[in-house]
C-alpha cells in the first residue's frame, strides 16, 4: 500500500467517483469527501468516507481532510441550476472563492500538494488556426469558465504564500459512461437512431478526453515525486470534426449513422435565431488543445484512443460489446 493519503473533493460526482475507484485500484489510502451521501463502488479498508460541509459554508474543512498527502479537488459547479442564482457573482463564490479557502486550510494542515480540476475553457471557445497552449491569454466569457479561471489565480496566489505544490488540470469535454455534459446528448441521439443535420459539419476540430485518460494523468500528477506547481492542458490527443465523432460514436455502438447535409452556414443561423450561438460554436467551430506539455512533463500519453474511450463507455453504459 501507498505511503501517501490522497483526499478527494466531489466524491459522488461522475470524475470523483471514478477518481476514487481508480487511487483504490492503485493501492492508495483515500478519504472520500462529499456533501451528500457517498455510498462507495466496493468495499475497501484503504477507503475513508466523510461528509463535509457545502463548499459556501464557513467551516473548517481540515478536520475532513486531514492527515492528507495530496487533495484532488473536483468539487464545484458546472452549470446553470433552475431556481438558483446563476450569476457570475454565485459561479465564483462556489468555484473561486471556496476553493482558494480549502486551499489555504489545506496548506495549514500540511497538505503538500492540492490537485485542482480546471476547465480548458479558460482560454476561451474557439482556438482557430492553432491549437490553444497553456500561456495563452484567459479568453471566456462563460460564467463557469471565468471562475474557473479566478480560481487558477487564487491557487498561484495560495502557492506563492505558503509553498504547497498546486496542479492545475485544464481538461476539454470529458466523456464517459456517467457523464452528464452536452455531449451526452450526441450518445443518446445516436442511441435512439434521431436523424441528424451534421453530414457536412466535417471541417472543424475539438479535442476532448475519455474519463479514463483523464483519471491516468491525475493519478500521474499524485504518483510524480517533487513539485510540480504547473497547469497543463489534458486531452485524448486526437482532435475530430462533430461528423466525424458522431460517425465513431455509431460505431462504437454497432450502429447506423443517420446524417443528412445541411449547410453548416445555415445551421449557425438558425443557432442565432434561438439564441444559441454558444452551442453552434462547440458545435461547428475548432476548440485544440496543444497537449505537448503534459506529455514532456511526466512523460504521459493518453492510454485509450479516442475509438477505444467511446468503445469502453459504451461497453459500461449501454452493454456493448467492446
Amino acid at each position: 500500500m501507498h505511503d501517501r493519503t490522497v483526499a478527494v473533493t466531489g466524491a459522488n460526482g461522475f470524475i470523483g467517483r471514478t477518481l476514487v475507484s481508480a487511487l483504490l485500484e492503485g493501492d492508495y489510502r483515500v478519504i472520500a469527501l462529499s456533501r451528500s451521501e457517498y455510498v462507495p463502488l466496493c468495499s475497501d479498508p484503504k477507503l475513508h468516507i466523510k461528509r463535509c460541509p457545502e463548499l459556501l459554508s464557513n467551516e473548517d474543512w481540515s478536520e475532513c481532510f486531514g492527515g492528507s498527502d495530496i487533495i484532488i479537488h473536483t468539487a464545484g459547479r458546472s452549470g446553470a441550476i433552475e431556481g438558483c442564482d446563476n450569476t457570475l457573482l454565485e459561479f465564483c463564490r462556489v468555484n473561486s472563492d471556496a476553493t482558494e479557502r480549502l486551499a489555504y486550510q489545506a496548506a495549514s494542515s500540511g497538505v503538500k500538494r492540492f490537485i485542482f480540476l480546471s476547465s480548458a475553457k479558460v482560454v476561451g471557445e474557439v482556438s482557430g488556426e492553432r491549437a490553444f497552449v497553456e500561456d495563452d491569454k484567459e479568453n471566456s466569457f462563460d460564467f463557469y469558465a471565468i471562475s474557473k479561471s479566478e480560481a487558477e489565480k487564487k491557487l498561484k496566489k495560495v502557492r506563492m504564500e505558503t509553498g504547497m505544490d498546486v496542479v492545475i488540470v485544464r481538461p476539454p469535454v470529458v466523456y464517459g459512461s456517467g457523464m452528464k455534459s452536452n455531449l451526452k446528448l450526441f450518445f443518446n441521439f445516436v442511441q435512439r437512431g434521431v436523424p441528424l443535420p451534421f453530414a457536412l459539419a466535417n471541417r472543424n476540430k475539438r479535442s476532448l478526453i475519455s474519463i479514463d485518460n483523464l483519471i491516468d494523468f491525475i493519478i500521474t500528477c499524485v504518483r510524480f515525486e517533487g513539485d510540480i506547481s504547473q497547469t497543463f492542458f489534458v486531452s485524448d490527443d486526437e482532435d475530430i470534426s462533430t461528423k466525424e465523432l458522431l460517425k465513431r460514436i455509431s460505431r462504437a455502438m454497432h450502429k447506423p449513422s443517420y446524417l443528412f447535409p445541411l449547410p453548416v452556414s445555415c445551421l449557425k443561423f438558425i443557432a442565432g435565431l434561438a439564441g444559441k450561438e454558444e452551442l453552434a460554436q462547440r458545435l461547428f467551430d475548432d476548440f485544440r488543445l496543444d497537449i505537448t506539455k503534459a506529455k514532456q512533463f511526466f512523460g504521459w500519453s493518453p492510454k485509450l484512443g479516442v475509438d477505444e474511450g467511446l468503445a469502453k463507455t459504451m461497453s459500461i453504459k449501454y452493454g456493448k460489446s467492446i
